[in-house]
């Protein structure tokens, strides 16, 4: 079995993200594919190369019949992609995402995007930290019940970002001054919360009952 049927809100906040900020013609990676979903998705709203990776042999299988019953061509592997790619999602894990973080960005182009999901609301800070700590500028981080998205930009400089942090005890009946560095670091690592809740994609159709 596969998972992504587009009812779980991962699978939603990615598929949502992919519709805003995929142009036509753009490559797309998809790492952990699962039933192939995000990458059909992909393919249909206009992109140009497509290809997914699982470490599940099955999962593979499943994608590229779900791509042949859509109607696309995807190059679907249990290899881990060498290409790089304009825009790459990562639906799995928090831990998972930071112990593949630097393929993530490896996988993405410079000024490329990078949304990630499969976030449990308690460990959203954690992936925040690693991936801003890793040269990422944060775009934006969506919710979704107690699931997460967070979407990432690469920088075209090679210098790592710090995430800046101010208590609220230093806010409190106080000016606070920020040097240029903090007040940039602030800026492009500052968390905005979406309340827009992504519609269930129904228009995809499956050929394994998937879970």
């Amino acid at each position: 079995m596969a998972f992504g049927t587009g009812s779980h809100p991962t699978t939603q906040l990615c598929l949502a993200a992919i519709d805003e900020f995929l142009k036509p013609g753009d490559s797309v990676g998809d790492l952990g594919t699962g039933s192939g979903i995000l990458a059909i998705a992909a393919k249909l709203l206009g992109a140009g190369t497509v290809e997914g990776s699982d470490i599940d042999p099955l999962a593979v299988k499943i994608a590229q019949d779900n791509a042949e019953v859509n109607g696309v061509e995807i190059n679907f592997t249990i290899d881990a992609p060498t290409g790089e790619y304009d825009l790459v999602v990562a639906n799995i894990l928090a831990d998972v995402i930071l112990d593949l973080k630097d393929l993530l960005i490896k996988m993405t182009k410079p000024t490329g995007v990078l949304v990630v999901s499969g976030i449990i609301d308690t460990r959203s800070g954690d992936v925040l930290r690693g991936l801003c700590d890793a040269g990422l500028e944060l775009i934006e981080e969506r919710a979704q019940s107690e699931w997460r998205a967070i979407i990432f930009r690469v920088q075209q400089s090679n210098s790592k970002m710090t995430r800046f942090f101010v208590q609220p005890e230093q806010i409190a009946g106080n000016d606070v001054t920020l040097d240029a560095d903090d007040a940039h670091h602030l800026r492009v690592c500052c968390t905005r919360l979406s309340a827009r809740l992504s519609p269930c994609w129904t228009g995809l159709a499956m050929s394994t009952r998937l879970c």
